[in-house]
């Protein structure tokens, strides 16, 4: 129950940070095609429903919170219903600023699936270490 909990916390944490601040560049000092290249590697890898490799490519002290087993559970319905992935689509980014995690950016993708076009998370640190993935908006 705790590590269904802990993917539903970084979850929302994604969620409500996207909410309170927003840009179209990655923080200064970020080089924006190495964040778009690690944020396609995780949604690949998530695509690939590799949930253990997924897990090792979040920062090392929150792979603890984010077990293959409970991506697996949660993640693998909902991909389901995706369909096929197609194709990548527009790429932006959200710098969160300073938090409790370090200063916190996200790079937002646009992910065309044979079903829906989905709006995909992924929260990183300055140091590029992934600390957060969630789907933003299904159409």
């Amino acid at each position: 129950m705790k590590k269904y909990l802990a993917v539903c916390v970084m979850f929302f944490l994604g969620l409500a940070m996207l909410a309170a601040c927003s840009s179209g560049n990655p923080p200064e000092g970020v080089d924006a095609d190495a964040a778009e290249t690690t944020a396609k590697e995780v949604i690949g890898t998530m695509n690939a429903k590799d949930y253990e490799a997924l897990t090792a490519l979040f920062r090392e002290d929150l792979q603890p919170l984010v077990p293959a087993d409970a991506w697996a559970e949660q993640i693998d319905p909902t991909l389901d219903t995706f369909g096929a992935f197609e194709s990548y689509g527009e790429v932006s980014y959200v710098d969160k600023g300073n938090t409790d995690y370090g200063h916190l950016f996200s790079t937002v993708v646009v992910c065309n699936y044979e079903n829906n076009t989905v709006t995909i998370e992924v929260v990183m640190d300055t140091d590029m270490a992934v600390t957060g993935l969630s789907f933003l908006q299904v159409r």
